[in-house]
């Protein structure tokens, strides 16, 4: 996707620039290395939230699968994930609502379709990181195509990823850790994480049927 193409550019941009930020004798003042630096936070907040989220999925086969060698996480440390996860929610609403002048049904959809574009980020910033270069991949238009695409093909990767945090949910539901307070905030951090997830399988689904409608 497009928003994948930044996130790879912009990581190619930081290591040949990364100079800047340590050499004594940087074009850039102190401001500008703070929004620099900034500038790409929330990017790489998607990157965490990718790799929280296997984690996640592979604690959770080994609690439902090997209970005696996994536990569940203390709740003390539970907690605070899920407030993060709420927070940023409710903080990217709040600012949309603050600056863009739209409806609620709008700034809900905005909200959607950011949160849909987390999985491409976060590939975008380890492919990114890794690669030295990366290739030019032109987004695919559908009237170009031999044969229309399904609707989730795009988002085959996201498509997979939620399949396997509904499958943790399940096990964890169907297991002994419902009877603990843990067990249940870990069921909450399961749904929440898979939040972007549906959301690119929503977006996936709107735009085809958008098209759909344009055809």
């Amino acid at each position: 996707s497009q928003r994948y193409r930044w996130a790879f550019g912009a990581m190619q941009i930081m290591k040949a620039r990364f100079g800047w930020m340590t050499r004594k004798d940087s074009p850039l003042s102190r401001g500008q290395k703070f929004h620099f630096l900034t500038g790409w936070f929330s990017w790489f907040a998607d990157a965490l939230h990718l790799v929280f989220t296997m984690m996640a999925i592979v604690w959770t086969i080994g609690m439902v699968g090997w209970p005696k060698y996994f536990t569940l996480p203390m709740e003390l440390f539970l907690i605070p994930i899920i407030g993060f996860i709420i927070s940023k929610a409710v903080f990217g609403i709040v600012l949309y609502r603050k600056r863009v002048p739209c409806s609620w049904y709008d700034t809900i959809m905005a909200s959607i379709a950011s949160m849909g574009l987390s999985h491409a980020i976060a590939r975008g910033i380890f492919l990114g990181l890794w690669k030295k270069k990366g290739e030019f991949v032109r987004t695919a238009k559908s009237r170009r195509m031999s044969s229309k695409p399904s609707a989730f093909s795009s988002v085959r990767e996201e498509l997979l990823m939620f399949i396997a945090l509904v499958g943790c949910v399940v096990g964890m539901v169907s297991s002994s850790a419902m009877q603990y307070t843990e067990g249940k905030l870990w069921i909450a951090i399961l749904a929440a994480q898979a939040i972007p997830y549906a959301s690119a399988l929503i977006g996936a689904w709107v735009a085809h049927r958008s098209n759909d409608k344009a055809d």
